[in-house]
């Protein structure tokens, strides 16, 4: 019998003796002539599949090299149940028993099977519940002045205090300054100027900025302070006592505002001021744009695909690619390179917003509509069908990929393992967007087959040139279109009807 001998440690240390001897345990636990292969992680958590030994023999097994798989425990292949189940269908899809030496059940039984989910699912509940207590910990360290991790906010430092790390405000003269230079000039832009002329360069970028006086760490703690932040979505902990506060977590259902115990530069008073005016500051532009502006959502640009956006200078607002700046372009897919969009026009909005003004009202001429209509119909079925071929093409070249990697991979080192699995996966990653997109165009396909009429799109037509109100316009201009593509440099818009 060919068997996999899998074994995992969440915290990396030189080798353990406990992980030899779960190896030994699961050598000894089989009668009989058998072949042993070991699978080691060391370093990983079982709450996720992301492990590189286990991802290789997960890849053997699919070219059907072991009878079985076998765990000192449960918990060593998942602590999420989730995943364990997902990893049991796999192995029974591929004839491969799952078993666990020490936990005395056999799979392959209805009774067997039973306290394996059981025992899966206490290892899901005793992970959420070292979640917690972590969770918890950290609280507790926080509200005693302690620093929980992750980037140290600037103008800050950490001091190690018997073994605990603190945290402490080092610049508080220039987080001062800051703060109260903002509530003077009323804006990022001439904040960043200042304090540039003033030489602090380091300081010149605005989205710092934004960071630095939206964090309560450098905000002496108050019941309004508390109050703001709950509104804003966070959980907040600890009674105010005029010291500063940390916070803790990345999500919106997990992050958290801890009254913490060291000193703050900033009153709450004014800390409140700054962070309401760039809440109005934030409110105000979202208005102008969503409001004003009625081509957002339907203006797309040719060249990348990308929607256009609003921008404004000089007292002026234009639409440009939204992509001008962070087009990805790489064929990993992954966001390593960055490239402009070529589009680098801003088109003045007034201008553009006239021209589709213009164009939908010779629309209504029956002729035109006709043409139009009939051109726009035949190039997006015939867009959409070489683009579900292009995917398809592309899905089959990465599944042959797929098929060679995993025939190599039974001939290469460990080292070289590692590469292979890394290239199976994003391979397999890719194919899945792709899977994605092709479904995604032929639901695409199938909504418009049930979507308005010829006639009714007609007949929005003449209702948009009765409209003035920009949010009407607006809804009336998506019903009607699919998107409007603008060119620039030849100052040409091509039209895709729903």
């Amino acid at each position: 019998m060919k068997i996999a001998i899998y074994t995992r440690k969440s915290v990396a240390v030189e080798r353990s003796e406990s992980i030899q001897t779960q190896i030994e345990m699961c050598k000894k636990y089989f009668k009989g002539k058998n072949e042993f292969e070991i699978f080691e992680d060391e370093g990983f958590s079982g709450g996720n599949t992301n492990r590189p030994s286990f991802k290789k023999m997960m890849s053997l097994v699919k070219l059907g090299k072991f009878d079985a798989v076998a765990v000192y425990k449960v918990d060593r292949i998942a602590r999420n149940i989730v995943d364990f189940f997902k990893i049991f269908d796999e192995l029974e899809k591929y004839n491969v028993k799952l078993i666990s030496i020490t936990e005395g059940f056999d799979p392959s039984t209805p009774s067997g099977k039973m306290m394996m989910v059981m025992l899966a699912g206490f290892a899901d509940m005793e992970r959420e519940n070292i979640r917690q207590r972590v969770k918890d910990n950290m609280i507790a360290l926080a509200k005693k002045g302690c620093y929980t991790g992750g980037f140290v906010p600037f103008g800050c430092v950490t001091v190690n205090i018997e073994g605990k790390s603190y945290l402490q405000v080092k610049d508080k003269d220039l987080i001062k300054l800051i703060f109260k230079k903002y509530y003077e000039l009323g804006s990022l832009y001439s904040t960043q100027k200042y304090l540039k002329e003033n030489g602090f360069k380091t300081l010149s970028n605005r989205s710092s900025l934004n960071r630095i006086l939206r964090n309560p760490v450098y905000a002496k703690s108050s019941k309004e302070i508390n109050d703001y932040f709950k509104t804003n979505g966070y959980l907040v902990h600890g009674t105010p006592n005029g010291k500063g506060y940390i916070t803790y977590g990345k999500t919106v259902n997990e992050s958290m505002l801890i009254v913490s115990n060291h000193s703050a530069p900033i009153s709450s008073e004014l800390f409140l001021k700054v962070n309401k005016m760039l809440d109005e500051k934030r409110d105000n532009v979202a208005k102008r744009f969503s409001k004003t502006y009625w081509l957002t959502g339907t203006l797309y640009c040719p060249f990348c695909e990308g929607k256009y956006t609003i921008a404004n200078s000089n007292r002026k607002t234009y639409y440009m690619c939204s992509n001008r700046l962070n087009r990805k372009n790489d064929d990993t897919g992954l966001d390593t390179k960055k490239e402009k969009c070529i589009n680098n026009k801003y088109i003045n909005a007034e201008v553009l917003e006239k021209k589709v003004e213009e164009l939908i009202k010779r629309l209504e001429a029956s002729e035109l509509f006709e043409k139009y209509y009939k051109t726009s119909v035949e190039n997006n079925e015939d867009n959409e069908d070489n683009e579900i071929d292009i995917l398809r093409k592309t899905f089959n070249e990465n599944e042959l990929a797929i098929k060679n990697l995993i025939d190599k991979l039974a001939l290469v080192s460990n080292e070289a393992s590692r590469y292979i699995v890394e290239k199976i996966d994003s391979l397999t990653e890719k194919n899945k967007e792709i899977s994605l997109s092709i479904d995604n165009l032929k639901l695409k396909r199938l909504e418009k087959s049930v979507k308005i009429t010829k006639e009714e799109v007609k007949e929005l037509i003449v209702r948009f040139n009765k409209i003035s109100d920009v949010n009407e316009k607006r809804m009336m201009l998506n019903k009607i279109f699919e998107k409007l593509a603008y060119n620039p440099f030849e100052d040409t818009l091509d039209i895709y009807f729903n």
